[in-house]
């Protein structure tokens, strides 16, 4: 795919190395970048050497190189950039997030500072948390947070990404504690109580369960607790299943709220949990709560966005991250922010999936170096 940039390249070649799964790279020069298909997983070998291969390839016909990577100290592509550099002053490292909206910013041709919604599964902060329901005001050269959802812990860390239900016990017990809401019995039923037990006191004490604020987590968490996927078996299969049962017709949400930490705004879905749990022991039909659920997600980025805006003056407002794949969550999310009096952009070609990320990593080296 060829991108046509606003900021040229001036004589240079930029190579994003984009994510570690369903990633791409990017190549940028005179004013124009091309992304490349994307690689399923660079932590199979045989993927990292095509991944290895390809790029070598694309670098060995271009000039005055500078590569740029994702912040994660530990992702493949991040040791890919510091081997294939020249030297390390020819590596840029931009956050996840920022790359995200940057590359929707890229694409639609926008400059200045719009608002960003990044809500994605995984993404490493600057403080080293897992990153993923951001509220960021961004530019192609720099970013800073604005809110976010409140962390919870992780229990398992990479783990919980394939156990949801760990997800689920850890968003509970933040909002409920040792009950789980109610839910404590049947998490044993399904996993043992000893299981259940080691969860709660990894989240309780922070054993190998990293903060995150990640949205994907979130719809995995909501995912298990209304039975759609304890144990994932491919990619998002939870979230998948959340919208595909969500009640088209259903216009009702759930509480939240928005504090703040010194200047950043910090969502709150414990009341949502709340809520969402006295709908299922009324007998509430589950694609009515999974509807429910989503236009909560909606109404608290429109109004989290409303309030950054009112302070900051930006109208614009780009949508991306892995999340907003979900059709039924960007369209509604899209109709509250007009709603607002907000301008929402989303992508059109470039995919708001890791496989839009080397993209935007290129766009944010290029203002950034020239």
């Amino acid at each position: 795919m060829k991108i046509n940039l606003p900021t040229d390249t001036e004589k240079r070649t930029f190579v994003g190395l984009g994510a570690e799964t369903n990633t791409t790279f990017c190549r940028a020069a005179a004013g124009t970048a091309e992304i490349s298909e994307p690689y399923t997983n660079l932590r199979n070998p045989d993927v990292l050497e095509a991944f290895e291969r390809d790029l070598s390839g694309i670098l060995r016909d271009s000039r005055e190189v500078t590569l740029a990577c994702d912040m994660h100290p530990q992702y493949v592509t991040t040791a890919v950039a510091e081997k294939l550099a020249p030297d390390p002053d020819k590596i840029v490292r931009v956050q996840h997030h920022h790359a995200h909206i940057a590359a929707v910013m890229a694409e639609r041709g926008l400059d200045g500072e719009v608002i960003g919604l990044a809500f994605d599964g995984t993404g490493y902060g600057s403080d080293g948390a897992v990153w993923g329901m951001e509220f960021l005001i961004a530019s192609p050269v720099d970013y800073r947070r604005a809110g976010h959802l409140a962390y919870v812990p992780m229990p398992g860390g990479d783990m919980a990404v394939r156990e949801p239900y760990r997800m689920a016990i850890s968003h509970l017990y933040r909002s409920f504690g040792d009950t789980l809401g109610g839910m404590r019995e049947m998490y044993e039923k399904l996993f043992g109580i000893e299981k259940v037990a080691a969860i709660i006191e990894m989240a309780e004490r922070g054993i190998n369960s990293p903060p995150t604020s990640s949205c994907g987590r979130l719809f995995d968490a909501v995912g298990s607790i209304l039975g759609v996927c304890h144990l994932s078996k491919g990619r998002a299969e939870g979230p998948r299943g959340l919208e595909d049962m969500a009640d088209r017709r259903e216009t009702g949400s759930y509480g939240f709220t928005i504090g703040h930490d010194g200047d950043m705004r910090i969502l709150d879905l414990a009341g949502a949990f709340d809520e969402l749990l006295e709908d299922l022991k009324k007998g509430t039909d589950p694609s009515v709560v999974s509807a429910r659920f989503h236009n909560t997600v909606d109404c608290a980025a429109a109004d989290t966005a409303r309030a950054v805006s009112e302070e900051t003056g930006i109208k614009k407002v780009v949508l991306s991250g892995g999340v907003f794949a979900n059709k039924l969550l960007r369209e509604r999310t899209i109709a509250r922010l007009e709603g607002s009096g907000l301008d929402p952009v989303a992508p059109e070609r470039v995919s708001v999936t890791d496989a839009g990320i080397s993209l935007g990593q290129v766009y944010v080296a290029i203002n950034q170096l020239i």
